[in-house]
């Protein structure tokens, strides 16, 4: 997708620190052909918080909201959904997705 369509709207970060920095940055911008389209976009970068949740993390979406701007509680909400969904098929690569690749005798 080409950017120089989109308009920016909203951008702000997070930074989380409990033993462990993750820090997370979120964009929005509005289509301007078509203003009920809004492309969103969101890093994560994880430090050592849990050993299967390391690394950095890029997301990027169309979405499409007649009401008009989505709402920050809905971008997160997909970014978090993107990175359990990337660690969930990570396991299934690893181990199989019911286990026994690993774990023959389950």
């Amino acid at each position: 997708m080409s950017q120089s369509k989109y308009l920016p709207v909203d951008t702000w970060k997070n930074t989380y620190s409990s033993g462990d920095i993750a820090e997370e940055t979120y964009h929005i911008f509005q289509d301007q052909e078509d203003p009920e389209y809004f492309l969103i976009q969101g890093s994560v970068k994880m430090a050592d918080y849990a050993e299967w949740e390391r690394g950095s993390y890029e997301y990027e979406d169309i979405i499409y909201s007649p009401s008009g701007q989505p709402s920050r509680e809905e971008v997160e909400s997909r970014m978090t959904d993107f990175v359990a969904e990337t660690h969930l098929n990570d396991y299934e690569r690893e181990f199989g997705a019911d286990g026994r690749r690993n774990f023959p005798n389950l």
